[in-house]
């Protein structure tokens, strides 16, 4: 398997070569080549590459198995001077990308949220961070509502064993707090969408003061980033049908 970049005129086609003995092509993107929609980083292993092409997320590939206009790559450096020659918006470094991954939380997964967090993006390798951008929460179907929700519980995202990295849903009288039992137990928001978008650090009189982290912070460089419940004892109620969308944006900067 192979990845090409190609100059098409002023577009560039990003196309897939299987390792058969067909050598069948695709061309799976065409960007034009003033497109931004173009970003990398590098790997640990020093002959590979993470890169992305608009939508399509490439991670760890080996970077004599790319090539430009047929010239094969064999270094990072190499693809940093090709992909930049061939999108000349790039030259100085690459913008930082932005994800999405979703994550469907069952029945019981939702119940034992106080005892057990849930994973929802994976940690992303020494030497780098994933900044949190926000997350949508959706209760698909009209699910049977939790129960024995203690008055001070609530969920929130975090650095998995780190600090918070959002706003969250909590059982208390804070302004502007969304309560926990709105999501979990409120019928009126089934198929709706919630949103929950705080930047790294603490919301103080309306503003959000700055968190530092440095390279050598353990609870946030190489971290996943976990859907955490705060409380006493695993919830109850529900149904094994319920279930509980998530969906993060985030991006990965290296440090």
């Amino acid at each position: 398997m192979t990845y090409s970049f190609r100059t098409n005129g002023n577009f560039i086609d990003f196309v897939h070569t299987d390792n058969t003995s067909l050598q069948v092509e695709s061309v799976l993107r065409s960007l034009h080549n003033t497109s931004r929609a173009v970003s990398w980083s590098y790997s640990d292993d020093e002959n590979r590459i993470n890169f992305k092409v608009d939508d399509l997320d490439i991670r760890d590939f080996l970077i004599s198995e790319i090539d430009f206009d047929g010239t094969a790559m064999n270094s990072q450096d190499d693809f940093e001077t090709g992909i930049t020659a061939m999108f000349p918006g790039l030259a100085g470094g690459s913008e930082v990308a932005t994800y999405q991954i979703k994550t469907i939380l069952t029945d019981d997964q939702i119940k034992a949220l106080p005892i057990t967090p849930v994973e929802l993006v994976p940690a992303p390798g020494a030497g780098s961070i994933l900044i949190y951008h926000k997350a949508v929460f959706n209760r698909p179907v009209s699910n049977v509502d939790y129960t024995g929700i203690g008055e001070d519980d609530g969920i929130d995202i975090k650095y998995d064993a780190g600090f918070s990295v959002s706003g969250g849903f909590w059982n208390d009288s804070n302004a502007g707090v969304v309560q926990l039992t709105t999501l979990l137990t409120n019928a009126d928001l089934y198929g709706q969408y919630i949103t929950t978008q705080f930047p790294v650090g603490v919301l103080n009189n309306g503003y959000t003061d700055p968190t530092i982290i440095s390279t050598t912070d353990a609870s946030a460089v190489n971290k996943a980033i976990v859907l955490s419940g705060e409380g006493d004892s695993s919830w109850t109620g529900g149904d094994a049908d319920n279930s509980l969308e998530v969906t993060v944006f985030y991006s990965i900067v290296d440090l």
